[in-house]
């Protein structure tokens, strides 16, 4: 639900737009055997002013304490409360073998009915409960571990390791509680038919949230934010911005936005770069190609945007302004030269 509602104005907008997974990068041999053509897109890598940007969420987070901690805006976002202290996401994570390794897959893989959701917090309850714990879920695939201990697990955030080997809690107890879960949970009924029906098992929880959101100068300064993710819905209500649902495509933000600095988190890339479905992950580029870049392109050009920001999350930053349309001898090059090229 809208946070605040706008009316349509005349007035020129800064916009950050920020894409997770844009560029990958990809490996070499995949990343050349791409034909695909995005012409809005590469042409403003061409002329706009490559700059070295925020790596995702790395460079917005700071120590616990030193501002509202990851965890604490999600349940905000979720149940429309600041939470006190000691409180982590909990995420339904699938573990799935890899030849030698182990891959963390999150729970938009995992379709998980809410009465699965209750009976596996209900068995974490009563088992846990003792030792000061308790989970609560949110939403069936949202929950959250509250509990009293004096530091977290040390755990990145979900998005960081989706369809990677996860790396291990930090601290030698919060070890031996995670692989606590894993066993509860891996015999559990709900498992158990999950298991008969051929479908991923709830493996256990990717307990993270304790750093502090940190961000930009310019994102604590916004006049509009415009995402579904949790966090940032949390932020907005914590730093009083006016937040608003993720519009359809540009068109629609650019009917409603007002005037001022606004940031649009789009995330429709970032699983299907993380867990490395290239084809997906082209047919994304692809829409916002067609639904985002092509409108915001004209924008620019008709003056409705004063300067465009575009940030992959990975370290490259974009810096558009309608004179950099200008810059017709910077030449576009084919969108699979910038696939393999790091930060």
């Amino acid at each position: 639900m809208t946070e605040g509602a706008t009316a349509p104005v005349t007035t020129a907008a800064d916009l950050t737009l920020v894409v997770p997974g844009l560029l990958g990068p990809w490996p070499g041999g995949m990343a050349a055997g791409c034909g695909t053509r995005l012409p809005v897109l590469e042409r403003w890598l061409a002329r706009g002013r490559l700059e070295r940007g925020p790596r995702l969420p790395d460079d917005w987070l700071g120590e616990p304490g030193a501002g509202p901690s990851l965890a604490g805006l999600c349940h905000l976002a979720d149940l429309g409360d600041a939470p006190p202290a000691g409180v982590l996401c909990a995420e339904p994570v699938h573990l799935r073998a890899d030849r030698d390794r182990l891959l963390l897959f999150g729970p938009e893989t995992l379709a998980i009915e809410p009465e699965e959701a209750e009976a596996l917090v209900e068995a974490f309850n009563r088992h846990f409960e003792p030792q000061g714990l308790r989970l609560e879920a949110a939403r069936p695939a949202r929950w959250y571990l509250h509990h009293r201990e004096t530091q977290g697990p040390g755990l990145p955030p979900l998005t960081a390791v989706l369809g990677r080997e996860p790396p291990v809690a930090s601290d030698p107890g919060w070890r031996a509680l995670l692989n606590e879960i894993q066993m509860l949970f891996f015999a559990h009924p709900v498992n158990e038919a999950r298991l008969a029906a051929g479908r991923p098992v709830i493996s256990g929880l990717w307990a993270w949230g304790e750093a502090s959101l940190c961000p930009a100068a310019a994102v604590s300064a916004l006049d509009g934010l415009w995402s579904d993710e949790p966090v940032w819905i949390g932020w907005a209500r914590h730093a009083g911005i006016e937040r608003h649902d993720l519009p359809a495509d540009a068109r629609e933000w650019l009917a409603r936005r007002g005037g001022g600095r606004h940031l649009v988190w789009l995330g429709h890339a970032e699983a299907a770069w993380a867990y490395g479905r290239f084809e997906d992950w082209l047919e994304v580029l692809e829409m916002l190609e067609r639904e985002w870049f092509t409108p915001l392109a004209s924008a620019l050009m008709r003056g409705r945007l004063r300067a465009l920001r575009l940030l992959d999350g990975r370290g490259r930053q974009l810096l558009l302004r309608r004179v950099d349309a200008l810059r017709l001898w910077r030449r576009p090059r084919p969108l699979a030269q910038w696939l393999g090229e790091a930060a």
